[in-house]
């Protein structure tokens, strides 16, 4: 029985269960792909699998993400599209595609990068010669780089930053080249990369232009050379003087005076008696005064350049004269002396200076040569020269001592002038030429430098030429002889009783180291005046020579040997003396004249000596005509260190030799 209803109970239970109801299974989605997808700029599309167990839909939330199909029923493995367009944009976008079935869905993120973008407002810049910073605004929303040509070493960056709204900085060299016609600038392309992307901005830099002007006062000129322009004059208590400059370049400024130790100048700013310092824009000068009556110069430098570019055509070159003291104008006597108590004899007296071995003036006698000191006059020693009696001595502006004796001469005959660098030493020849005259060659002059530039000239007696020849270091480089010619017209101004007198008559000088620069003459003609004559390069056979007469200082009877003359240029100006010897001893005239003669048709008289004040002797020797013995008379002109233009002067009538102070 117990077995029965445990059997009953089973069949109940079994009854039971097998009438329950089976519950439903839940809604599902689920992604096989990542929740996240990447799609490039340019648009793509993506796979989304996922499986659903019930019908399904999916939708993007952004229009630019379309999705296909956008439903379907459950399954496995189910697979939709999502087609993303271009991003035009500049900044990366997002969408979410949304998969729900029934009470289920997933999300799947769709990213799509942004567009690549830089962007360059200005692509070209212009910074001027002095250099600078350029800063350049960069929008942009990726990294990029700054490309400047390896060649271009001119241009440097210093900084970037940002990557939104940002700005690169170049440094900018300073140009300080000159514009040329083929490079009037300079200019660089920089390149700014980006990926892809890349913008060009072009970097014009305006060339340097150099200025220099150097203020100086009104007719001062700039030398470009030695011998042009004007100097700087300042007055000898001048203690300091500023020069003004407008530049914008840097200054190298120095004077540069001869050092004989080197050998070749130096470069200094103190030479003594005057030094200069730089301020700023202002070169200030300070002077010693000048206690002695001679003008001192120096030329003064200033180059110019900026770091290790020479600009050599800007600069300046000033000569500075300070002048000496300004005494009462005249001449004055420093000493004066009778021949005799020096101990020269009467006769042919010329004088000359040397300086090689230490000064020395020189007289001749017409036999040998007197050495005496500058200073006072005291005699120091005879020479005697073997090959030539000096009649004729001179010197030129370096020293040299020229010689000749007055021989009379037929037309085809020899003759011949010397010269000496060293008055102790027979003197050798100078000029050899055959004459084509007759008459006799004397009172040789000289301007010039033999060893450089000179003029030879004489006067010949008869009818009174004159001959002249330019030396090109101690060598003839045209012969100008002057002879009479067809007719007489190449002849000097005619003389009175041309066959009486002797070339102690007269006497002829070119102004300058050259014939072109035109000659003086002064001779006992018709006029007896100082005359001038500015064509004396080119022979003129034609037509008579046009002989002006410039000054009659001297002028009158009894002054018949006007056969010395010296020319010298002093302080910019071109100073001419003379005096005269007497056949008369009754008549002579004794005083020493002084004239200007820089410009020949303005001449004027700046002093005269009177002979008065000259040493003489008591009694004129005259011969058994009643003539002067001794008619002769010469002048040397000489710049004398710490006193001043000086003239000696020695009169054979008379038979003086004196040193005269010119002052004007």
């Amino acid at each position: 029985m117990k077995k029965s209803i445990l059997l009953l109970t089973l069949a109940f239970a079994a009854v039971a269960v097998s009438c329950q109801k089976t519950p439903p299974e839940p809604d599902s989605v689920k992604l096989s792909s990542n929740q996240t997808a990447m799609v490039p700029t340019e648009g793509d599309v993506v796979s989304i699998t996922f499986s659903s167990n019930v019908a399904w839909t999916a939708k993007s939330d952004q229009s630019w993400l379309t999705i296909s199909p956008a439903s379907g029923e459950a399954g496995e493995k189910i697979t939709i599209k999502a087609s993303a367009l271009k991003n035009d944009a500049n900044d990366d976008r997002t969408a979410t595609v949304t998969i729900t079935g029934g009470t289920a869905s997933a999300k799947v993120t769709v990213t799509q990068s942004q567009l690549d973008a830089m962007n360059i407002a200005t692509t070209e810049y212009t910074v001027e010669a002095e250099g600078g910073t350029v800063e350049i605004p960069v929008s942009a929303n990726v990294d990029y780089n700054v490309t400047i040509p390896e060649a271009v070493d001119w241009i440097h960056v210093v900084s970037t930053k940002g990557m939104v709204d940002s700005k690169i900085t170049l440094k900018v060299d300073a140009n300080y080249h000159e514009a040329t016609e083929e490079e009037p600038n300079r200019s660089a392309n920089v390149t700014i990369a980006a990926g892809s992307i890349s913008k060009t901005v072009t970097i014009v830099q305006n060339p340097f232009v150099a200025y220099y002007d150097m203020l100086l006062p009104e007719g001062v000129g700039q030398f470009s050379g030695f011998g042009d322009g004007n100097p700087l004059v300042l007055a000898a208590d001048c203690t300091t003087y500023t020069i003004e400059v407008n530049t914008n370049l840097e200054q190298h400024c120095y004077f540069a005076p001869w050092d004989a130790a080197t050998g070749g100048p130096i470069e200094t700013d103190d030479v003594g008696w005057i030094k200069f310092t730089v301020d700023g824009n202002k070169i200030v000068f300070t002077l010693e005064p000048n206690t002695t009556y001679l003008a001192r110069e120096e030329y003064f430098y200033s180059g110019c350049f900026i770091g290790d570019i020479d600009f050599g055509s800007y600069g300046s070159c000033v000569l500075i004269r300070q002048e000496g003291l300004i005494p009462e104008a005249g001449a004055s006597i420093l000493w004066t002396k009778t021949l005799p108590e020096i101990g020269i004899p009467a006769g042919y007296n010329r004088l000359a200076y040397k300086t090689s071995g230490g000064d020395a003036l020189l007289v001749s006698d017409g036999d040998k040569i007197h050495v005496v000191s500058p200073a006072d006059g005291t005699y120091w020693k005879a020479i005697d020269w073997t090959n030539i009696q000096p009649t004729s001595i001179c010197s030129d502006e370096a020293g040299n001592i020229i010689a000749a004796e007055d021989i009379p001469f037929s037309s085809g005959t020899e003759y011949t002038i010397y010269y000496t660098d060293n008055v102790n030493n027979d003197p050798v020849p100078l000029i050899t030429h055959t004459a084509d005259f007759d008459g006799t060659l004397g009172s040789i002059r000289v301007r010039g430098n033999l060893g450089d530039r000179a003029v030879v000239t004489g006067f010949v007696t008869g009818n009174r030429y004159w001959a002249g020849w330019e030396i090109d270091k101690f060598a003839i480089s045209m012969d100008n002889y002057y002879a009479q010619g067809t007719g007489g017209q190449a002849r000097g101004p005619i003389a009175v009783d041309a066959d009486a007198w002797n070339p102690e008559s007269g006497a002829v000088m070119s102004l300058a180291n050259t014939l072109k620069d035109g000659i003086v003459y002064r001779a006992y003609d018709t006029k007896w005046c100082l005359q001038y004559l500015s064509d004396a390069y080119t022979p003129n056979w034609l037509t008579p020579y046009d002989w002006k007469v410039i000054s009659e200082a001297g002028a009158g009877a009894g002054n018949e040997n006007q056969n010395n003359m010296d020319i010298i240029d002093y302080n910019g100006r071109r100073i001419c003396a003379y005096t005269q010897g007497a056949w008369f001893p009754w008549g002579g005239n004794h005083d020493v004249y002084f004239l200007d003669v820089t410009n020949p048709m303005n001449t004027e008289v700046i002093a005269i000596l009177s002979g008065d004040g000259l040493a003489a002797v008591d009694t004129i020797p005259a011969g058994e005509d009643g003539l002067s013995m001794y008619p002769y008379a010469d002048v040397k002109l000489h710049v004398e260190e710490g006193v001043g233009l000086v003239c000696y002067v020695v009169n054979s009538t008379y038979q003086s030799l004196s040193k005269v102070l010119l002052t004007f």
